[in-house]
């Protein structure tokens, strides 16, 4: 077993030939021996034929001698199969018909009539010969020429046969708008078209040409450059920029433009006028550019009948791609539909037509009545988007899928050729699983499909590759077939030689755009026992891939035993780790036990003053026993902290952060740790906020009221997730914080855990809130001005008694519970006038008459003391001294001599000024009152 487990059993060249993701493209052996049967689509017919959801069924019914016409429609996303099966069709359809197979080739329409010319051979190709006539002139000329003959077919009388929109048109003065000079200068709608029909480098995709709203909002765009258009036109555009401009957030956000016209709920009615105009004349342009008359291709499809019906044969079209005949689509769609039955002068024909979800929706209102077949190689998902490649829709069919191509990359060219020639039977398919001598120990470790071997994969591998991956763009799917072919399977085995370097799971896989980076971040705990297992930064690299990829992703990292009596990590086999030449994750995870990291922080973080406490060898002194796995429920946030709603106090609400939202935001935690940017701000505020109020609560003096100015869901930042200032209270990015955090958000989705990660996570957790609180300590006493302590409530206390001493609410010499609690009661009537004393006094009450119900408020706050529910207890205790040294002193208390509050603030500011305020002049009203009488 040691060799087959750590050696190759394929080479770079046979991946190369069996990993073309286009189906057309690799020989016809290379084809039959990854083809998949496909079945479990959705058929429906219209030819009172019912149908078996198979390609063999489908097959046997279109190539019936009795079946004289059938339009029959392959939909599916881009990659989802529709070529794999249209050229399945032509491999085994019979030799009695004439079978033209079109391919999508470079996407272009040009490069789409070569084909067809090449198809028709020398017996037919003389009906090519006055199709096509194309222009000759460069790039740039044809898109001039197109879009003046996009402006000329804008005119009210231009069509013979009209198309129904020349009144809007006309009133609008469309011609005049697309023609403009400066129109054809500046707006790239046009050259956009031509550029896809020319079949964008090869990278079209099945990407339609035709006008799309974000065209029309490029149009908008030129308005200014545009001068001397009549009015109405000058209208439209302003129109036109007021719509589009609704629309400007979702293609910043990379929304497909396509959407948008399928959201019924966008007013843009103008817009999608204009869009439908230019989209009818389109193929109109550019026929003409092409040299194709209005009936060319028609003409040319009913002479080729005609030939065939003498010869008593059928015209059989296998098109792989309709988009690719975009410009004269609609010109071949007609010749399709003409049924031999309704006339007797051309021969029988079957079509096949791959379409994608979009374009078939397209067509199906005029050509509904004279399309056969649809078979939906996907199906609509509940939550929306993309359409579910219906093939690959279970974790057993993407092993099966996968597997096929893994037999066909480990046969010689030379044994497949023997049985290419042999007959091709899809059940003798050549398989050096049979006869491999490690066979046994190689499924144990890395699994089987129907007698294939899995190696180097296992089946968490495949699915968990395939359904992370992920367009950046948006624009399309990639759970199909191609984009297993493409992302899960290339990446490995186009690499065997990082096998044999002791380099597996190659980096390769992360190169690609596809795999988003959140998808291979460990958590913190992985990542520690990654970093205790391993001390190479290159291998840890290969042991994140592993765990993150072949793993069974379960939160909890667990050590178990195989169906096969083989032990494995998050399932994991331990032979994996051999065949890798990978370090054993699994050693003391089984037990109470587990192994000191070998560095105190993640590779690349930085290090942090408070190390982290090491997992106990064994359990705590006089702790209970470790529970059994299965009796584990989570524990709470306030497990680690006091209750922030403890005694009945009320802190601020905020909206609870959903599961969903929370799962993202643990996956963004793992990218914040290693030093990329996070994204869902708002969740993050809520999130921080709660994780702060837990971390008050390890305060001596929780400081309530200023605790929430000073710590606002707009101050509290992670490091690096935007510009900050002395206001904002930044979480850094250490150890401490990243591990804390992660743990945090393991603990709030209620993750069940193993014991030994359970106490991993209790521990970060705790030392996450104690750091949390110490730091934020030190912010209050910045904020707050707190270099010399001076006690902000008895500043307030005191401020507010001097008023309702000098309005007569209360006397000086009125016991101290009196005025406390007059101090902390709604004001009354004065019982003295200050404007009939001396200036002073009337000046001190002045200068409180804004601030009073503000500072009360924030009094009220402070010293409420959360004991329970039911009526409020203030805790007097806090001020009485700040309260007898006013009355036997007559001074205040110290305050901050030059204060900087910054904002949210502003009402300490002011306290510092009107304390400042009292103590100058409340010393001396006596005297001046006694020599004014």
């Amino acid at each position: 077993m040691a060799e087959a487990m750590h050696g190759t059993c394929w080479t770079e060249d046979r991946a190369h030939a069996v990993l073309r993701s286009v189906a057309l493209a690799n020989d016809e052996a290379e084809f039959l021996a990854v083809h998949q049967p496909i079945r479990d689509f959705q058929v429906s017919t219209t030819t009172g034929r019912g149908i078996e959801a198979s390609d063999e069924a489908l097959l046997a019914d279109l190539s019936d001698p009795e079946t004289r016409y059938a339009f029959c429609i392959v939909e599916g996303e881009p990659g989802a199969g529709k070529s794999h099966l249209i050229r399945w069709l032509d491999v085994k359809w019979n030799a009695d018909d004439l079978v033209m197979l079109i391919e999508r080739a470079d996407g272009s329409l040009t490069g789409t009539l070569r084909q067809l010319r090449d198809q028709l051979g020398a017996q037919y190709g003389y009906l090519f010969e006055n199709l096509a006539q194309s222009v000759e002139a460069s790039f740039d000329g044809r898109v001039k020429l197109f879009h003046a003959n996009l402006a000329a077919s804008l005119s009210k009388s231009f069509f013979e046969t009209a198309i129904g929109d020349e009144d809007w048109c006309a009133t609008w003065e469309i011609e005049r708008l697309i023609g403009h000079q400066a129109v054809q200068e500046k707006w790239g709608g046009p050259e956009r078209i031509l550029k896809v029909m020319s079949g964008d480098g090869g990278q079209r995709n099945s990407a339609s040409a035709s006008f799309n709203l974000y065209d029309i909002a490029d149009l908008a765009q030129v308005q200014l450059a545009v001068e001397g258009l009549p009015p109405k036109a000058l209208m439209l555009m302003r129109t036109l920029k007021k719509e589009t401009d609704r629309i400007a957030p979702a293609r910043a956000a990379d929304v497909p433009a396509a959407e948008l016209e399928l959201d019924e709920t966008l007013e843009i009615p103008q817009a999608r006028r204009l869009l439908k105009a230019l989209n009818d004349r389109r193929n109109f342009a550019v026929q003409h550019i092409l040299g194709i008359t209005v009936d060319g291709l028609r003409d040319m499809f009913f002479k080729l009948r005609k030939e065939l019906l003498k010869e008593k044969r059928r015209l059989v079209l296998l098109l792989e791609d309709v988009t690719s005949w975009e410009g004269i689509d609609g010109q071949l769609i007609d010749s399709l539909v003409v049924d031999a039955r309704t006339r007797s002068d051309v021969c029988d024909m079957i079509s096949v037509v791959g379409m994608t979800p979009l374009y078939l929706k397209g067509i199906q209102g005029n050509y509904s009545g004279r399309i056969t077949h649809v078979l939906r190689l996907g199906r609509v998902r509940q939550s929306g988007g993309f359409q579910e490649t219906i093939q690959l829709a279970t974790e057993e069919s993407q092993a099966e899928f996968a597997s096929r191509y893994l037999r066909a990359v480990r046969i010689d060219r030379p044994e497949l050729e023997a049985w290419h020639k042999a007959g091709a039977d899809p059940e003798m398919v050549p398989n050096k699983c049979e006869t491999c001598v490690g066979r046994d120990a190689c499924f144990a470790a890395f699994g089987a499909s129907d007698g294939i071997g899995l190696f180097p994969f296992n089946r968490n591998a495949i699915t968990n590759m395939f359904e992370r991956l992920e367009d950046p763009k948006g624009t399309q799917s990639l759970h199909t077939p191609r984009g297993m072919i493409q992302g899960v399977l290339a990446p490995v085995l186009l690499y065997p030689s990082r096998l044999e370097a002791g380099e597996f799971p190659p980096a390769e896989i992360e190169f690609s755009e596809w795999m988003p980076e959140r998808s291979l971040q460990p958590s913190g705990f992985l990542a520690q026992v990654i970093d205790a297992a391993e001390p190479d930064v290159g291998r840890r690299e290969q042991l994140r891939r592993l765990m993150m990829l072949w793993s069974d992703r379960t939160s909890e990292v667990h050590v178990d035993v195989t169906a096969e009596g083989m032990r494995s990590v998050s399932g994991v086999a331990e032979g994996v780790f051999e065949a890798f030449r990978l370090p054993w994750l699994g050693e003391g995870l089984d037990s109470a036990g587990t192994p000191s990291p070998a560095v105190s922080t993640h590779p690349g973080a930085p290090t942090s003053d408070v190390p982290e406490p090491e997992v106990p060898a064994g359990p705590i002194p006089g702790a209970p026993p470790p529970p059994t796995p299965a009796s584990i429920s989570p524990v709470t946030a306030t497990t680690f902290g006091r209750s922030s709603s403890a005694g009945g106090r009320s802190s601020p609400t905020s909206p609870a952060v959903s599961t969903t939202r929370l799962k993202a935001l643990a996956e963004q935690a793992l990218l914040w740790r290693d030093g990329k940017a996070i994204s869902d701000p708002s969740a993050w505020e809520i999130l921080l906020i709660d994780l702060m109020n837990e971390a008050r609560e390890l305060l001596p003096e929780p400081q309530f009221g200023l605790w929430e100015r000073v710590f606002t869901k707009d101050n509290v930042k992670l490091e690096g997730s935007g510009r900050t200032d002395i206001r904002h209270f930044v979480i850094p990015r250490e150890d401490w914080a990243t591990r804390g955090i992660e743990a945090y958000l393991t603990n709030r989705l209620g993750t069940a855990l193993q014991p030994l990660q359970l106490e991993s996570n209790r521990r970060a957790i705790a030392r996450l809130l104690r750091r949390l609180a110490e730091l934020a300590s030190a912010q209050l006493e910045r904020r707050l001005a707190q270099d010399d302590p001076w006690s902000i409530d008895g500043a307030t206390v005191q401020v507010l008694l001097v008023r309702a001493w000098l309005r007569g609410a209360i006397s000086p010499d009125s016991a101290l519970e009196q005025q406390f609690q007059e101090l902390l009661s709604e004001e009354q009537e004065a019982k003295s006038l200050p404007d009939d004393r001396v200036e002073s006094w009337g000046e001190l009450v002045k200068a409180t008459s804004y601030w009073h119900d503000k500072l009360r408020g924030m009094l009220r706050q402070s010293l409420n003391l959360p004991l329970g529910s039911g009526a409020p207890l203030m805790n007097a205790g806090a001020v009485a001294g700040a309260m007898k040294s006013l009355r036997d002193t007559m001074r205040t208390v110290p305050v901050p001599a030059k204060p900087e509050f910054s904002k949210g603030l502003e009402e300490i500011g002011k306290l510092v000024e009107l304390a400042r305020q009292t103590d100058g002049q409340l010393r001396h009203i006596p005297e001046r009152e006694n020599k004014s009488c």
